[in-house]
């Protein structure tokens, strides 16, 4: 059984010491929904922006998602993008996942920035609550034969 789901995170990033708008959506997409959940790592698609720099670039191969839950309490972003003159910028970031304040903690998403390989600072995404609807809207779960095991069932396989 598949899984999928889309994610917008977007607040600040410092580069040259200066805070700037970034942010990324993306849809994470797993070929096993037990895997997802420690062993196998989702691939991201979609975009990322930073301000002043790129708009809607387009994320890389090596964009990921790995879901460490229960047990190790984390959800780490790999992010890849690059920009029109062809710097590849990198964001690592980690959930921290503390279950008694679980809105809160799926909230916060802190990383770093790299920029070919050299860090160019702190970043501090936020996951905004308002995209709450559209988030569990996403949600996509699909067995061997392409019907969807949430949503919609044989209504959405076009029955």
């Amino acid at each position: 059984m598949t899984i999928q789901f889309s994610e917008t995170m977007s607040g600040t990033a410092v580069v040259a010491g200066s805070p700037r708008r970034f942010s990324f959506t993306v849809t994470a997409a797993g070929p096993s929904f037990v895997g997802a959940w420690g062993r196998d790592a989702l691939t991201l698609t979609g975009e990322a922006s930073l301000e002043e720099v790129v708009q809607g670039a387009p994320l890389l191969p090596g964009s990921l998602l790995e879901i460490g839950l229960p047990f190790r309490r984390r959800l780490r972003y790999s992010v890849v993008f690059v920009d029109p003159a062809g710097h590849t910028y990198r964001f690592f970031g980690e959930k921290r996942i503390r279950y008694l304040l679980l809105p809160l903690t799926l909230r916060r998403l802190g990383g770093t920035l790299f920029v070919d390989g050299t860090a160019l600072g702190p970043a501090e995404l936020y996951f905004r609550y308002r995209t709450l609807p559209a988030f569990l809207a996403s949600f996509r779960l699909r067995g061997g034969e392409g019907r969807s095991a949430a949503g919609g069932g044989a209504a959405e396989a076009g029955a």
